[in-house]
């Protein structure tokens, strides 16, 4: 069970009034938290030093109880920006107990106090359980008892709450519906791989770029933009965030699950863009690793591009040479790579290993899908679910379901289809740590 701290402010109606619990003393005996924090104003500071009202109090009710006084030095509890001290109290208290679940006292004090109490009990950054106690006749507490009338020990040996076993303690449950809200549209935006939507959200409620959530967020941004950095390992070191250690592997699976997220947030003009530079990388990756040719054999860099090399293809397969010119009719001396290109080398490669017939189909389906995509990038057209399938003649999750097969073709053990449910997983970690 997680352990409770309560931070309180104290007011006339504390620690006790007309021989019931004042509101916090009565969160005390209800929650049992293990450390209180207790703000004091100049006043308060002044009574709990000539009669130890509230220390008294608590070590009357339960001697366990750790008590920490926070003094504010407010003269003037009735004027609200008195009060932007509140939100350093609310961070000391956060910092000082990371796993505790923090109560916050919303009756106590004045109606300024209390104010600033509830805005920041609103905020995910704290995740506090905001509480307010009902009176002992079940309705506002408006009676102004005055401060003077505290009887000290009579209040305490005569307080009908000792023996009563009544709890008038209530959640203020619309601050707990809000932050529900809130966890809902965060849900909704990680869900969706929308990250930088949920980046927004999450700062728009005060959270900083230490929280755990944030750092999770930040890095799963990152890694969808194909930038990820392993700075995140340090901050949880016990989560496993790249399981792939095989580098050739680990990038060609990230560039994957990148198009994934593309196709599962509708977002398939993108994804067909997408997709022709991963075809390539995973053709270049299926002629090594399976078929025995390394691209460098075949092609030359000249500037940043890299090139089919007529010479080079002459000495490594003058066979392959001949097909490419006379059969499929392409002279390949200074051309781009391309996935067209690549495919003939492939499908003549496949003849002379044999098998492979499944893959060979998902690459001229890829290439068919790349002659189309021309079309996609001079327009200013969205494409919707049904077009994608209309067009591709499959759809989206059919065709990544088939590279999937290949990438497993290509790298066997090293990648398994676990490893592909790394967003879902760190996704589920944002939401806990807001929980």
């Amino acid at each position: 069970m997680r352990e409770k701290v309560l931070l309180t402010a104290v007011g006339s109606t504390d620690p006790v009034r007309g021989y019931h619990d004042g509101p916090m003393l009565h969160i005390l005996r209800n929650y049992r938290p293990q450390k209180v924090y207790i703000i004091l104003t100049k006043k308060m500071e002044e009574l709990e030093a000539e009669d130890k009202r509230f220390s008294a109090a608590i070590k009357n009710f339960d001697l366990a109880v750790e008590v920490e006084f926070i003094y504010s030095a407010i003269e003037n509890p009735a004027e609200f920006n008195a009060f932007d001290c509140f939100e350093q109290y609310m961070d000391k208290v956060k910092k000082e107990n990371p796993s505790s679940e923090i109560l916050i006292n919303l009756t106590s004090g004045t109606p300024q106090m209390i104010l600033k109490l509830a805005l920041l009990s609103e905020s995910v950054k704290y995740n506090a359980l905001p509480i307010q106690v009902m009176t002992p006749a079940k309705d506002a507490n408006t009676d102004p008892t005055a401060i003077q009338d505290y009887a000290g020990e009579d209040s305490l040996e005569l307080n009908v709450d000792n023996e009563k076993k009544e709890n008038r303690c209530q959640l203020a449950k619309m601050i707990v519906l809000r932050r529900a809200f809130f966890r809902e549209q965060l849900k909704s935006l990680v869900t969706n791989y929308n990250y930088t939507g949920a980046m927004g959200l999450v700062k728009a409620q005060g959270l900083s770029d230490e929280e755990v959530a944030v750092k999770l967020i930040q890095h799963l941004k990152e890694r969808q933009e194909l930038t990820p950095t392993t700075k995140i390992e340090k901050a949880f070191p016990e989560f496993n965030f790249f399981p792939i250690k095989d580098q050739e592997c680990k990038q060609m699976v990230e560039y994957f699950l990148m198009m994934r997220n593309l196709a599962e947030s509708d977002k398939f003009a993108e994804l067909l863009l997408r997709l022709n530079p991963f075809t390539v990388a995973l053709q270049i990756e299926l002629l090594k690793k399976k078929l025995n040719l390394a691209l460098e054999e075949i092609t030359c860099t000249r500037g940043e591009r890299i090139k089919f090399s007529r010479k080079k293809m002459q000495e490594r397969d003058p066979e392959m040479l001949r097909v490419l010119e006379v059969e499929y009719g392409i002279y390949v001396e200074d051309k781009d790579l391309s996935v067209m290109v690549l495919n003939r080398i492939i499908q003549m490669k496949v003849r002379e290993y044999g098998g492979m017939e499944k893959i060979k189909g998902t690459f001229t389906l890829l290439e068919e899908i790349n002659g189309k995509r021309n079309e996609v990038a001079h327009t200013l057209k969205g494409i919707s679910k049904e077009e994608f399938t209309k067009m591709a003649g499959v759809s989206s999750g059919t065709l990544l379901e088939d590279i999937c097969g290949i990438i497993k073709y290509i790298y066997g053990n090293k990648f398994k289809k676990e490893h592909l449910q790394i967003y879902e997983e760190v996704n589920q970690l944002i939401l806990e740590t807001l929980r």
